[in-house]
C-alpha cells in the first residue's frame, strides 16, 4: 500500500524514524540498512517538501529490498548498504577484512560476508576506528 504524503507527513516520518535509529544506536543494535535508505529518501522528499510519485517510491523500495535478499552485492551496493564509500570497501577488500567471490569475471562481496564483518565490529568504536586500527603505522 502507497501512502501519499503531504511535506507534513514527510516531516514527521523523518523525525520518527531520526529518534528511532537513534534509538537503536543508544542501545547498542544494528539500524537496519533498509531503515537507513528509507529515512534518507524521507529526508529527502522532506528538504523537497513534496512527496514522490507512487511509482519512484515503490521503485526506491524495490531496490532496497532487492539489495537485502542479494546473496553477493557488488562494492557500490556494499558501500551503500555501510554508508561509506566504495574506496572504502575496496580498501577493505584488499587488505583482506572483507573476502570477495568471482561471479561471472566480475568481483563482488557476499552478504553473508558483508553481515559477518559488520557483526564482527565492537559496540561503541566507530566504522572509521575499526579501519584505523588495520592500517600500519
Amino acid at each position: 500500500m502507497i501512502v501519499d504524503f503531504d511535506a507534513q507527513g514527510w516531516a514527521h516520518l523523518v523525525t520518527a524514524l531520526r529518534f528511532h535509529v537513534q534509538w537503536c544506536k543508544e542501545n547498542a543494535l544494528v539500524v537496519p540498512a533498509d531503515l537507513l535508505g528509507l529515512l534518507g529518501h524521507a529526508s529527502k522528499c522532506d528538504r523537497d517538501r513534496q512527496g514522490p510519485t507512487a511509482a519512484r517510491l515503490a521503485e526506491v523500495l524495490a531496490d532496497h529490498v532487492a539489495m537485502n535478499h542479494a546473496l553477493a552485492v557488488t562494492y557500490a551496493d556494499a558501500a551503500a548498504m555501510l554508508r561509506c564509500s566504495k574506496r572504502t570497501v575496496e580498501r577493505l577488500v584488499h587488505d583482506g577484512t572483507i573476502p570477495t567471490v568471482d561471479v561471472a569475471g566480475t568481483r563482488r562481496i557476499r552478504r553473508a560476508d558483508l553481515d559477518a564483518y559488520v557483526a564482527g565490529l565492537p559496540p561503541g568504536r566507530s566504522f572509521r576506528d575499526s579501519i584505523r586500527t588495520k592500517l600500519p603505522a
